[in-house]
């Protein structure tokens, strides 16, 4: 049995590739509140999953003396456990983000400096890093600062570092 995804004006697409596509981390990069939102609801199932086990410690205490003697340790363990599961996540997935972050930033693009009076282009390459409003870095080290009457066409390009 599938299940299939509804887009309004598309055809429905199986459910599968529809979750693999929404999780294309390069395209988060559009969507910075929706990564936002992801990390606030991760920190609160985290605090949520966390005072569940202190909660639970708590009434394994307040339980007989033998009871609470056979099951505080392994609850103890199970929460300092936990803790450090969740840190390994959040750090993994700072460094998994900040990677990300790092490969774009490393990409070549292809800059077309165009003059709109003459009709004149000029062909530059730079890294999307060094990219910025009016201006850019080369790959050569020029930097190049467009006039108000010239515009830029940026391409990315197949090559790689």
């Amino acid at each position: 049995m599938f299940f299939y995804a509804y887009q309004f004006g598309t055809p429905p697409v199986p459910m599968v590739r529809y979750l693999v596509s929404a999780f294309n981390f390069r395209q988060w990069r559009s969507y910075p509140m929706l990564t936002k939102i992801l990390i606030l609801l991760l920190v609160i199932a985290g605090v949520y999953s966390v005072g569940r086990l202190h909660a639970r410690s708590a009434e394994v205490a307040a339980a007989p003396q033998r009871r609470a003697l056979e099951h505080q340790p392994h609850s103890s363990r199970s929460a300092r456990t936990m803790a450090l599961l969740a840190l390994l996540a959040i750090v993994s997935m700072g460094g998994f983000m900040g990677y990300n972050r790092w490969a774009e930033g490393q990409e070549i693009h292809l800059i077309r400096v165009i003059n709109s009076q003459s009709g004149e282009h000029t062909l530059y390459r730079a890294k999307r890093k060094d990219i910025h409003h009016r201006d850019f870095l080369t790959l050569d080290g020029r930097q190049i600062r467009l006039a108000d009457l010239e515009r830029m066409e940026i391409e990315p390009t197949s090559e790689g570092l």
